[in-house]
């Protein structure tokens, strides 16, 4: 092989090593952690199926690097319930020493996509089996806990990306605040908001993601009052969350 031969050849199979490099990089960079919280009060015994394929339609969005958790919402969620399920997505890499051998990169793309298939499923069966046991029986769901458990939860992961969904009919019903009862005007939610400010129990929820999935049988005005309540509530902590962000049900989760 001439100089200038040994010159390109060199080059090539740099660029090669730079070009998968680059692609694991961009698949660590855009890595998430997902938080589930599924509320397990009595109000919502009746969604389990449906919780259940919408948390199927997030576990297929999983890839590398990305970590899923479910928590809980009941009463005395600070804690977030205990979390049910947390599982991260690791996959085989190529060797160092093989960067520019294409057929283990064959062997290992192939290996990659099978256990990201099995760890999707293995996932999907222990949400499946978890809400198959699993009661609702708490009478009540202390929903701003268990947002300021996941808050706590996202900063122990550390992800590029945040992302919380939240399964509830979002009816707030613990020891300080009843919305069964409570008219959540503008001037209430301020004071709900600044109560949680002085509590210290506000999450810090900057960046994070939040679609809010409430199957309701609540009438139109009722519905409309608790939706801006929850807006100016995660607007508030700092969530990255839409009017068309809170709906009652996942046709598809894209994040």
């Amino acid at each position: 092989m001439s100089k200038r031969s040994h010159v390109v050849f060199l080059i090539a199979v740099l660029s090669l090593i730079a070009q998968d490099v680059a692609v694991f990089a961009a698949q660590a960079a855009a890595s998430k952690t997902v938080i589930v919280a599924v509320d397990m009060s009595i109000s919502s015994q009746g969604f389990k199926d449906q919780y259940r394929e919408w948390t199927g339609k997030i576990i297929e969005r999983l890839n590398e690097g990305d970590a899923i958790v479910l928590i809980k919402i009941m009463e005395a969620s600070q804690g977030g319930g205990g979390t049910s399920v947390n599982e991260s997505v690791t996959l085989s890499r190529i060797p160092a020493d093989m960067q520019n051998n294409e057929l283990i990169k064959e062997k290992v793309r192939r290996k990659r996509e099978e256990e990201l298939v099995a760890k999707r499923t293995q996932v999907a069966k222990k949400v499946e089996d978890y809400l198959k046991t699993q009661k609702s029986s708490a009478k009540r769901s202390e929903i701003m806990g268990a947002i300021a458990a996941a808050g706590k939860i996202f900063r122990q992961y550390g992800k590029q990306k945040s992302v919380l969904v939240v399964f509830s009919d979002m009816v707030e019903d613990s020891s300080l605040y009843n919305f069964e009862k409570l008219k959540l005007t503008e001037k209430k939610t301020r004071e709900i908001i600044d109560n949680e400010k002085s509590r210290k129990a506000y999450p810090n929820l900057s960046g994070v993601k939040v679609l809010v999935v409430a199957p309701s049988t609540m009438n139109d005005a009722r519905y409309t009052e608790i939706t801006n309540f929850w807006l100016a509530y995660f607007r508030g902590a700092g969530a990255v969350f839409e009017r068309d962000d809170y709906t009652n049900m996942l046709a598809a989760f894209n994040e």
